[in-house]
C-alpha cells in the first residue's frame, strides 16, 4: 500500500509515512487520526485491487464475446456463459465502484483534518 502515492492522488497532499509516525508519536487525537488515515488508505486499495481484478476478468469475457463473433467456419472459439458473461460481474463492478468514490471521500476529509495538527515544530502542517 502505497500511502504516499494515493493521498497525493487523491488528495494533492502527499501525506509521508514519516509524517504519519510522527503523529503516532504524540499520542491522542493525532495517533488516531493517524490510524484513521492508514485505515483509509487500506480501504482504497483494497477496492483499487479488487477493481483491477474484476476489470480484467470483464476484459477477458468480452474478448471471448469478439473472438466468438470473429471465428470463420471451423474455427475454435471460446464458449460464452449463456447466462450472462457480465450478469456475475458487474453489480460487484459496480459495487466496488461504490466503495473506492466513498473511501476517497472520507480520505479527502481526514487529509483536510490532518492538514490542521501540529508539525514537529508546533504549527499546523499546512495553512
Amino acid at each position: 500500500m502505497d500511502v504516499e502515492r494515493l493521498t497525493g492522488k487523491y488528495t494533492d497532499v502527499t501525506v509521508t509515512c514519516e509524517a504519519i509516525a510522527a503523529q503516532h508519536g504524540h499520542g491522542g487525537a493525532a495517533a488516531a487520526l493517524a490510524d484513521a488515515l492508514i485505515r483509509a488508505v487500506a480501504a482504497i486499495d483494497t477496492a483499487e485491487r479488487e477493481l483491477a481484478h474484476h476489470g480484467a476478468a470483464i476484459d477477458h469475457a468480452t474478448a471471448a464475446v469478439t473472438l466468438n463473433l470473429a471465428a470463420g467456419p471451423g474455427e475454435r472459439a471460446p464458449s460464452l456463459n449463456t447466462l450472462g458473461e457480465l450478469q456475475s460481474r458487474g453489480p460487484r463492478f459496480d459495487a466496488l465502484i461504490a466503495i473506492r468514490a466513498a473511501g476517497i471521500d472520507h480520505l479527502k476529509e481526514l487529509v483536510s483534518l490532518w492538514q490542521h495538527l501540529p508539525a514537529d515544530n508546533g504549527t499546523p502542517s499546512h495553512p
